[in-house]
C-alpha cells in the first residue's frame, strides 16, 4: 500500500492547522482579528471597488453560503466589513470592506509580514521552487481549477511557511518517523 499520499496530505492538514493557530494568537493579540478574518479581508481589499457577493466570497476561502454568513457577522458587528445590496439584483447579497477594515487588515499586515520572516530565515528559493505547480495541480485534481487569486510569489511563502514548520515541529518529535536528512526529500519527492 502507498501511503506517501495520505501521509502528505495529514502532514500538510496539521501543519496547516498549526500555523492558522499561530496566525491567529499574534492577529488576535495585536489587531483582534483571527488568521481567517485576514484572509477574508485579503480577498475583499483586492477587489475592484473592494467589495464582492456573498457566494464568490464564500467560493474563494473555501466555504459555503452559510459557512461565510457565520464568518462575516460578527466582522460586520465590529466594523470590518459593511453589508451592501446590489443596485441591479436585490437578490445579490454584496459585502464590503470598511475604512476600519482597511486600517485593521494594513496593520494586520505588516505583523503577518514580521511574524512570517521569521519563519522564512535560512530557506533557499530552491528548496521551495516547485511547490506552486504542485499546489496548482492538486487544486486542479479537486475541483479548484479557478483563477489562483494570489501570485506565485504568496504561493512559495505559503509553501515556505509550512516546510519551515513542519521540518521544525516535526524534527522535534520523537513519535515522527521522517527523518531530518529526508525531509526536504520527501517534501519535494510528492
Amino acid at each position: 500500500m502507498n501511503t506517501k499520499n495520505i501521509d502528505f496530505i495529514i502532514n500538510l492538514s496539521t501543519i496547516n492547522t498549526i500555523i492558522s493557530k499561530k496566525l491567529d494568537t499574534s492577529l488576535g493579540a495585536i489587531h483582534g482579528i483571527s488568521f481567517s478574518e485576514y484572509m477574508i479581508l485579503s480577498h475583499i481589499i483586492t477587489t475592484p471597488n473592494k467589495m464582492m457577493r456573498r457566494i464568490d466570497l464564500a467560493e474563494q476561502v473555501g466555504l459555503t453560503a452559510s459557512g461565510i454568513t457565520r464568518a462575516i457577522a460578527p466582522m460586520e458587528k465590529i466594523g470590518l466589513l459593511e453589508k451592501k445590496q446590489n443596485e441591479r439584483d436585490a437578490r445579490v447579497s454584496l459585502v464590503k470592506i470598511s475604512s476600519t477594515g482597511e486600517r485593521i487588515f494594513k496593520e494586520a499586515t505588516l505583523t503577518l509580514e514580521e511574524k512570517l520572516n521569521l519563519y522564512f530565515e535560512n530557506i533557499k528559493e530552491k528548496e521551495f521552487a516547485n511547490i506552486p505547480k504542485v499546489l496548482k495541480i492538486v487544486g486542479n485534481n479537486i475541483g479548484y481549477n479557478k483563477k489562483w487569486k494570489y501570485n506565485l510569489t504568496f504561493v512559495y511563502g505559503i509553501w515556505y511557511i509550512l516546510s519551515v514548520l513542519f521540518y521544525n515541529i516535526f524534527s522535534l518529535s520523537k513519535k515522527v518517523h521522517l527523518q531530518k536528512k529526508h525531509f526536504f526529500h520527501w517534501l519535494f519527492y510528492f
